[in-house]
Order: structure tokens, then sequence, then C-alpha cells
């Protein structure tokens, strides 16, 4: 089989890889279709984002969220596109488009560097991982750090073996890129430039050494003299959050389950851990799981390709390097680690296992085919589980948005048109000014810090205290002559925000919403 791939003709290459490419583009399409057309508030968030000129988002990104480079690239290729309101799901396939370029590396620099069957191992690998599917439907920039951070790795292998002024510039290229994304890529990046130092000290002797060295100094300044401006915003972020970071320390069975993270088929609306314990295929999943460590195993003690063998294990040395450093961090000072983040190592995760079982295949043993052969089988089957899990949460779930809309237009009739709510809900306003921009939507701050919040914005002085969502508007003061609606899942607060002054008159069953008006 090795053999086979390797000796295809480049009109034979150009087939296969086209195949696999318009194959994950097809299971791409099933897998949004399936994940329906609501969408959670971080995906509305980056929508939301694109409304702003690309120095607003860079302002707005730097008070409390990750780089702003996917925000960018969502507002140029969105810009594109008119998506309705009704419409907003469909920034799910811009998210696609950036997880499936890391195909385009496979084809290209992978291929070139590695041979076509770590190429096609890579990318199977890549399309068939369950948590790719999460990656496809969710409008956020784990997709984007995927091809990022495997183009590092590929072009840090390419400046490490032919030491060319070209490969250098794309490993810059890259690396910045990573770490205008997202900030689990900025730690995979940093871990990366230190383990490729141990590599080319402990590995590469005379000139090229002193060369690659010198190379490496001019690539670690150039990085970080580029990412001054964002060091700058880091460092406000941090002193702002302080220990009120909304994560929360990890327990030691939540790092056991993240383990078998890829492997984990559910939609990626549902809470990781309420994958533990009703999932069915929890077990196959940590199957897997053990047929990869066998993979690593084995691959590392064939005879073949012992250079390729060596970035195997440095692509994996590199993930497993920053998610120690994460852990450790999270335990030892303020807790960082979130399982869906560990999306961003995807492609470094793919482009490993598939060096090893390249590997594997060019030893020829029964053994090690089998191996190969039962990873693949159980990669599939939980893909398949993975696609059927979701298949029936759509034939089960409510048909209900245009139902639901009707209602509130219905709910809506005879007001003046105003959704209020507290500060602390602003969340829900956010998604209903998204969802439904015929309607005004007003915090009201009443000034006092719901126990909650460690950080209420300055609504007055700050002009992106309530950014992206333009449409949320503040006041300190309810003054309601006509109809108005409340926003919220705890009734019992209305009197408390509202005053006595008010009554609720009605509510909208199965919403947050209710009527209220001045009492005669």
């Amino acid at each position: 089989m090795y053999e086979q791939l390797e000796n295809l003709s480049k009109k034979k290459t150009i087939i296969l890889f086209t195949f696999v490419f318009l194959f994950s583009s097809v299971l791409y399409s099933i897998a949004i279709y399936l994940a329906g057309v609501n969408l959670a508030f971080d995906e509305l968030y980056s929508i939301a984002m694109t409304d702003y000129s690309y120095s607003e988002i860079y302002n707005i990104t730097a008070r409390d969220v990750h780089p702003p480079l996917f925000y960018w690239l969502l507002k140029l290729i969105g810009g594109l596109f008119t998506f309705s309101h009704f419409e907003l799901y469909e920034y799910r396939y811009i998210t696609g488009f950036f997880y499936l370029t890391s195909l385009l590396v496979c084809f290209f620099p992978v291929r070139r560097m590695f041979g076509n069957t770590t190429a096609f191992a890579t990318s199977l690998i890549l399309v068939l991982l369950p948590v790719a599917f999460y990656t496809y439907n969710y409008v956020r920039m784990y997709s984007l750090a995927v091809p990022l951070l495997l183009a590092v790795f590929v072009y840090m292998y390419d400046a490490y073996r032919n030491n060319s002024g070209w490969a250098w510039g794309k490993l810059f290229i890259f690396l910045l890129a990573s770490m205008y994304t997202h900030y689990y890529a900025l730690l995979a990046a940093f871990w990366g430039m230190i383990l490729f130092v141990v590599l080319i000290l402990v590995t590469e002797k005379g000139e090229k050494r002193k060369s690659e060295i010198k190379r490496y100094f001019i690539l670690g300044a150039a990085l970080v003299v580029s990412y001054i401006p964002w060091l700058i915003e880091l460092y406000k972020q941090v002193t702002t959050v302080k220990e009120n970071y909304w994560i929360t320390k990890p327990t030691i069975a939540e790092f056991l389950f993240s383990l078998q993270y890829y492997f984990s088929p559910k939609h990626f609306e549902k809470k990781y851990t309420d994958f533990f314990s009703s999932s069915w295929p929890l077990f196959f999943s940590f199957l897997l799981l053990g047929l990869t460590l066998l993979i690593f195993y084995v691959g590392l003690r064939s005879k073949e390709d012992k250079e390729k063998k060596t970035m195997g294990l440095y692509a994996s040395c590199i993930m497993w390097v920053t998610i120690a450093f994460i852990v450790l961090y999270s335990y030892l000072f303020s807790p960082v680690f979130f399982v869906r983040y560990l999306s961003t190592y995807i492609g470094l995760f793919s482009v490993s296992c598939a060096i090893f079982i390249t590997a594997i295949i060019k030893e020829k043993k029964k053994s090690g085919n089998l191996l190969v052969a039962a990873f693949f089988s159980v990669l599939i089957f939980l893909s398949c589980i993975c696609y059927y899990l979701n298949g029936i949460r759509r034939i089960n779930s409510p048909k209900g948005n245009k139902v639901y809309t009707e209602k509130l237009e219905k709910f809506m009739r005879g007001t003046n048109g105003i959704i209020y709510t507290e500060e602390i809900l602003s969340p829900n306003l956010a998604t209903m000014s998204m969802n439904y921009p015929q309607y005004e939507y007003v915090i009201l701050d009443d000034g006092i810090t719901p126990p909650e919040m460690s950080f209420v914005p300055d609504f007055k002085n700050d002009p992106y205290a309530l950014a992206p969502f333009r449409l949320l508007k503040s006041t300190t003061q309810l003054s309601i002559d006509s109809l108005s609606v409340y926003a919220t899942p705890f009734p019992e607060s209305i009197e408390r925000i509202l005053g006595k002054e008010y009554e609720v008159v009605e509510h909208l069953d199965g919403s947050i919403l209710y009527k209220f008006r001045k009492k005669e």
C-alpha cells in the first residue's frame, strides 16, 4: 500500500486528493445541516463583530477576547455575502472553509515534505475525527488555528531540513498568524519554538547548526517585535481579569476524560460533561485513544524513516508540552484549561499520528497493518456515530423556530417594541438582538454590581461596553408610560429591578419574556 501511494502519478495524485477534498466538503455540508439553524451566544458574538471596522474589532478584542485575526478574516470573507438575520447560521460555511484549508496544507507542503502516504493519512484523520464536526459547526477561531498550527509544524521541518530563507519566511508568517488567532495557539507557538531550538541543538552540527541558530534568533526577534502591540493588550487583559476569570479549575476526572475529547461523538451545543454520563460510545472513544497510543509506540519502535519519526514525536511534543503547561498553570496559578480550546491542536495531532502510521505501513508487518486497520475502523465507526447522534437530535429537535417567531411577533403587538433586562442577563438580550433586530433592547444599569459579575462595564464612558452587539443600549432610569417587555429567567427579580410602581401583565409561555406596565 505504501509503494502504491508513493508511486502514484501526478495525475492520479491530483485525482485522489481532489476526491478527498470533495468528500470532506460533502461531510462538512451534512454536518452543518445536522447542526440546525440555532446559534450559540459565542457564535453570535463572532458574527456581531463583523459589523465593526477593522480597528474597532482590534479595540473590542483587546478588552477581554482572543486576538483579532479570526474576526478580521470573518469580516473580510463575510463581506462577500449578504446574510439576513434568519440566515446567520450560514457563517458556519466560512468557518468550515477555514478548517478545510487544513486539507490544502496536507495536499501541498505535507505531501512535499513527508510524502503521499502521510499527507493522505493526515487528511483522513482530520476529516474523520468526531471533534472536527464541532469545529465545522462553531463560528469561532478554532477552525482557523488548526491549519495555521499544522503549517507551523510543516515549515519548521522545512526550515530544519532545508534551512532556506523562504522556509523561514513562511514559518514566520504562520507563527505570527497563529499567535494572533487564539491564546492556545500562541502557547503552542511559544513551546514549539522552545522545542525547535532544542531539536536544532541536539541533532544539528557544524555550520548548519550555526546558520539555523542565527536564523532562529532572527525569527524570534521578528516575532516578538511583531507581537508587541498585542502583548500590551494581553497584559491589560490579565491585570483586569486577575483571579476572576470565568474558567474554573479543572478536576482530575475532567482532565482524564479530555484525553479522548478528539474522539468523542457529541453535538457542539452539548456540554462536554453531558457526554460522560450518558453516551454509550464512550467505551469506543477510549478504545480509539488506546489504539492511538499503540500506534505511537509501534511507530516509534519501527526502523523506518528515523528523521520523520523524530518530527512526528516533535509535533506531538508541541501539543503535549503545551497542554501540560496549561494544566500546571491552571492548578498552580489561575485556571485556563478549557477542553474545547484543545480543538486548536487537531492538526498537530493528526500529522504526528499520520507520520507513525506511515512508518508502520512501510514496515509491512501484519500486526502493524492490523493495528492501522483497527484504528481507522474505530475512527470511522465513531464518525458514523457522531452523525447518527446529531441526526437523531435533528429529527427530535423542536421545529419551533418559525412558530416561536410568530408567537413572539404576536406577543410584541401592542407594546412599544422595547425589551429590557438587567445587565447580568445582557447575553440573553444580545442573542435576541441578533435574531430579531426589529425591536429595541435596553439594559437597566441600576448601579448595583451583581454578585455573579466581577467586572461591570462603564456604559456611560466606554464606547465598547456593550460591544459587539450594536443594538444593545443602556439606561440608568426606567420611565415607561406604555406597555413594554422585560426579559429574565428569574421573574422574582422583576419587582426589585423595575420597582413597585410597575406590574407584570402577561408572560410568553416557554420564554423569558414578560409584558409590564406602570400601575394606574
